[in-house]
Order: C-alpha cells, then sequence, then structure tokens
C-alpha cells in the first residue's frame, strides 16, 4: 500500500482531498517512477494495483502496474477523506477562517469528533475506508495486491490494523510505501512509511 506523489497542491500545502483533483507535479512523477522500480525489483509478484478514483493515485498506480506488470483497478470507496470547505485552501486560510475546528484537527485529540464543513464526518470516513479496504481484500483473495492512495486513507487503514486510538498520529509521505502481510487472518505490518526508493532522487539531484 502507497501513497500517491507529490502535487502541487501538496507543495503548496493546500487541501486537496476528495474535490480539489490535481495531477502529479514533475517532481511527484519522479518520486513515482522510483517507487515503481523499487517494486518492481523487490515485489514483481504482484498481480493487482487497487486505485482511489482520483488523478494523482491513479498516475502512480498505471507507472507501478507497468513496472510489475500488473492490471490496474479502481475502488471508489478508498478516495481521501472529503474536507469540504476546506479544500482548495491553504492551512493558513483554513487556520483564519476555522480557528477552533482546524486547532482539534491539527492537534488531534480526538479526531472522531470532526465533521469538514460540507465535508466528511471522521466517524464515516473510517467506516468507509475500512470497509472498502476489507471488500477489497475479499475481492482479490490469494492475490500479491497493491493499493495506491492517499495519506488520510492509508493512515486510517495502518490504524485499524494496528488498533491505534488516533490514525492522525500514523504520517504517510508522498510516495511512502507500506508492507502489509495477511496469514490466517492475522495482519502484520512489516513496513510503515517507507521511503529508502526516494534516495536514489536525492541523489540524482545531488
Amino acid at each position: 500500500m502507497f501513497r500517491h506523489g507529490e502535487t502541487d497542491a501538496n507543495k503548496n500545502d493546500i487541501y486537496q482531498g476528495k474535490r480539489v483533483n490535481p495531477p502529479l507535479n514533475e517532481k511527484g512523477k519522479m518520486q513515482v517512477r522510483f517507487l515503481a522500480e523499487f517494486m518492481a525489483t523487490n515485489y514483481p509478484k504482484i498481480s493487482t494495483v487497487v486505485f482511489s478514483p482520483a488523478l494523482r493515485t491513479l498516475q502512480t498506480a498505471i507507472e507501478v502496474a507497468r513496472c510489475v506488470n500488473a492490471r490496474i483497478v479502481v475502488e471508489n470507496n478508498l478516495h481521501e477523506i472529503d474536507h469540504g470547505d476546506w479544500e482548495g485552501k491553504t492551512s493558513e486560510e483554513i487556520g483564519i477562517e476555522y480557528p477552533e475546528l482546524s486547532k482539534k484537527w491539527w492537534n488531534g485529540v480526538n479526531p472522531l469528533e470532526i465533521e469538514f464543513p460540507n465535508g466528511e464526518k471522521i466517524k464515516d470516513a473510517i467506516k468507509r475506508v475500512r470497509t472498502a479496504f476489507f471488500e477489497t481484500l475479499e475481492k482479490h483473495q490469494d492475490e500479491h495486491l497493491a493499493i495506491s492512495a492517499h495519506g488520510g486513507t492509508n493512515s486510517i487503514i495502518l490504524g485499524e490494523i494496528l488498533g491505534a486510538q488516533n490514525f492522525r498520529s500514523i504520517g504517510q509521505s508522498n510516495t511512502a510505501l507500506n508492507i502489509i502481510r495477511q496469514k490466517n487472518g492475522i495482519f502484520r505490518v512489516k513496513l510503515m512509511n517507507g521511503t529508502a526508493h526516494l534516495l536514489k532522487s536525492i541523489k540524482s539531484t545531488s
């Protein structure tokens, strides 16, 4: 399971969520190339890449699937948290317009209480993503599966597997790689927020 590459919204600290749908920028495309090469070398048995219905996750999925010779399948309910009226705005703008709500969200004390204006309740997002994740596993039993999704989506899934009280404590960098193994109904997180593949990116620009 991995997060998409960088977009200009990521770069400029703009909330993109579900409704704002930018493509990868040039740095993001490079990150994805290095991720795809790493996957091809280390996980060549992947047969299906499931992606959320966003351009940035689609672009990421296509490149990984091309390198490992896998098919791609969309899962609509793996989309990012719907931040409603926050989307398209910077964190600074949100802090000014929604001071109390933004403090609750950024401090992450109890995200289950959060409901984004004209957007999604966190309780509903968790239920949606959890259901989509387990339904995806059911559809693709006995496959080496990859999921191309988002920081929020991935953190919710990892939080569910790890039994974390607060998924907001789980970070996901652009193209972060998470390795999850399932055997006899038991999940084991072998790697979380892995970015070793991006060391190649650092070397190429130094």
